[in-house]
């Protein structure tokens, strides 16, 4: 029986820069489309709030996609928004990389990722020690927040409408979830 090749950090730097997001996950190369709009919305949305409270509080930074997040050689990810906590802001390469498990990560669900969201990712994050995972789905408007516990996720909490999301990654968080989804026209 012969053996896979795990593709690995430097097979993802030579994907072509094509407006596909393409992320390495146990050597296995993924690939999705261009993001919608309601899909931008929210990291647009989720960035502007998770940074404004962490530089309020002096807590740390928050970057959205693209940025390789690299868990292993033949794990690369590229979540849609990260927090970085200041005491683990070593993990942040001086190029374009980070190196080693975020605070929190989230992933905004989308139809043809929601399946990878909620199976592969949420596995892979957790066997990395990501402390905090988010799935934000723009069909059903909820978010839901997990944290990792004796090595597994737990559903810390859901939120839609007018709910708070919760965190333990960035305390005192006074975000309603509806703000994420809300057409301004």
């Amino acid at each position: 029986m012969a053996s896979k090749t795990k593709l690995t950090y430097e097979d993802y730097e030579a994907f072509p820069d094509d407006g596909n997001r393409y992320e390495i996950i146990d050597g296995e190369v993924y690939v999705t489309a261009a993001p919608s709009v309601p899909h931008q919305r929210a990291v647009l949305r989720l960035s502007r709030y998770l940074d404004e409270h962490a530089e309020q509080h002096n807590l740390g930074e928050v970057f959205t996609s693209p940025i390789a997040v690299v868990l292993s050689p033949s794990d690369v990810f590229e979540p849609d928004v990260i927090y970085i906590s200041r005491e683990r802001s070593v993990m942040i390469d001086r190029d374009r990389v980070m190196r080693g498990a975020p605070d929190l990560c989230i992933e905004v669900a989308s139809d043809s990722t929601r399946h990878v969201d909620r199976t592969v990712k949420f596995e892979r994050y957790a066997y990395f020690r990501v402390p905090e995972y988010w799935i934000v789905d723009t069909q059903t408007r909820v978010v839901a927040v997990f944290v990792l516990e004796a090595d597994k996720y737990t559903l810390l909490a859901t939120a839609q409408g007018d709910d708070h999301i919760s965190s333990r990654a960035l305390p005192h968080l006074e975000l309603r979830a509806s703000l994420l989804f809300k057409v301004r026209w």
